[in-house]
């Protein structure tokens, strides 16, 4: 059974951060129809423009440490979403530091 996330919990203005600028290009622009990953780009933008508004937009890594380290954790979680009443002890640090205004500097290769 399919369901739009944002019908499904309500919210109806997302905002997609990635720190990858390739994917945000993608979803941002518009779609090349010979792009090896076309099928998976016309997915994401299925559900982009679904019944509520949603923005892709790039932010470096170190300006949503709590999305990395989601993400780092995710195969912990197993398919599916999964929503949390309260942050996994794992995020509290992280968090913490974040309410803190503790900023975390970026590394550039010279």
């Amino acid at each position: 059974m399919g369901y739009s996330m944002g019908a499904y919990s309500g919210y109806r203005n997302v905002e997609v951060e990635s720190d990858s600028c390739d994917a945000v290009s993608l979803l941002n622009s518009p779609t090349i129809p010979t792009h090896p990953l076309l099928s998976i780009i016309c997915c994401c933008k299925s559900k982009i423009n679904k019944d509520w508004h949603c923005s892709i937009n790039h932010i470096y890594r170190q300006q949503n440490v709590v999305a990395d380290a989601l993400s780092a954790r995710s195969i912990d979680f197993g398919p599916g979403i999964h929503l949390f009443e309260t942050a996994p002890d794992f995020l509290k640090d992280i968090l913490y530091a974040d309410a803190m205004g503790v900023s975390r500097h970026r590394l550039v290769a010279a």
